[in-house]
């Protein structure tokens, strides 16, 4: 599970990267699309989303521990990229990151239990309140 968290880090890193000088709103959305994607193609990505929701009972608190310090990464990636955008966005970076987070976690367990078709259905829906709520109105 380690290296699977490793190589998540990376990876989001890595993309959010090659995605700099995309707007904040499109960067975060292809970021979810993507790992929609990922999900279909890649064991890892697979696994490690079935290991964080349905965790075997005599591994829980080793994956839960796991998990924490990987969302904690993932805060501090999410901290920089919304700082490097905080012009573009109303609400507090910290807050914003939260609860992009939250939305994350709300359509990869639609994506996990229910498919592509409900993730994206969903995720759309999530977007456009999400976006709404956080951006700077320019009015």
């Amino acid at each position: 599970m380690e290296e699977v968290l490793i190589q998540e880090t990376s990876h989001t890193k890595s993309f959010f990267s090659k995605n700099n000088t995309l707007a904040l709103e499109k960067k975060l959305f292809q970021f979810l699309q993507e790992y929609s994607k990922r999900y279909e193609s890649q064991a890892e990505t697979r696994f490690l989303l079935r290991m964080g929701f349905l965790p075997p009972t005599h591994l829980h608190q080793q994956v839960i521990d796991s998990l924490y310090n990987y969302y904690d990464a993932l805060e501090e990636i999410l901290i920089e990229i919304f700082t490097n955008h905080k012009h573009s966005i109303l609400t507090p970076v910290n807050e914003a990151v939260i609860a992009f987070i939250g939305l994350c976690d709300s359509v990869l367990v639609e994506l996990l239990y229910s498919g592509n078709d409900r993730f994206q259905r969903r995720l759309n829906a999530f977007w456009k309140v999400y976006w709404q709520g956080i951006r700077f109105k320019e009015e």
